[in-house]
């Protein structure tokens, strides 16, 4: 009696535990899964211009399992790099984070900065390993946008903007 009792306990414990499990699911914010379908299709543009098949090395945030929630781990950067045949590199970023220390890799002049995307080239043949950066994120503008030959700056609204998103 006691062995079909325990059999059945576990059986409905089981149940409740997947049931808790299920009423736990989210829905996902549009806005990150539009952000990591964006890094998606530059990294295959990228294999496409590059005419690679694959990265040379893949550093992915990692995901956290939950229950039924599966969440990518914040502040973790994802990085994909492709070598080129003569000595170039091509590092595509994820959740990239740019602070304000001078003994950070990139710089920012003004406040930590976390662009959606970001694109390093680094080059061989102007200086040595000169680095090309491209920030892609739906809040970044420049003067340049909206007048020709102005200079690649950032307007005044648009710093405010994102001091705004920071502050918030």
């Amino acid at each position: 009696g006691y062995n079909s009792l325990f059999k059945s306990w576990n059986v409905l414990n089981s149940g409740i535990q997947f049931l808790e499990g299920i009423l736990n699911l989210e829905l996902k914010n549009i806005a990150e899964l539009y952000q990591i379908w964006c890094f998606l299709e530059v990294k295959k543009v990228l294999q496409n211009i590059l005419g690679k098949d694959k990265p040379d090395d893949i550093d992915l945030a990692q995901i956290e399992v939950d229950s039924f929630i599966f969440k990518i781990r914040k502040g973790v950067k994802s990085r994909v790099l492709y070598k080129l045949d003569d000595g170039q590199e091509v590092e595509l970023f994820h959740d990239f984070s740019i602070g304000t220390k001078n003994g950070d890799d990139m710089v920012s002049r003004t406040v930590t900065q976390k662009p959606d995307i970001v694109l390093r080239l680094t080059k061989q043949d102007l200086f040595d390993n000169y680095k090309l950066t491209y920030l892609y994120d739906a809040k970044y503008r420049l003067v340049s946008d909206d007048k020709e030959n102005a200079p690649d700056i950032p307007p005044d609204d648009a710093i405010n903007q994102m001091h705004r998103y920071r502050d918030a």
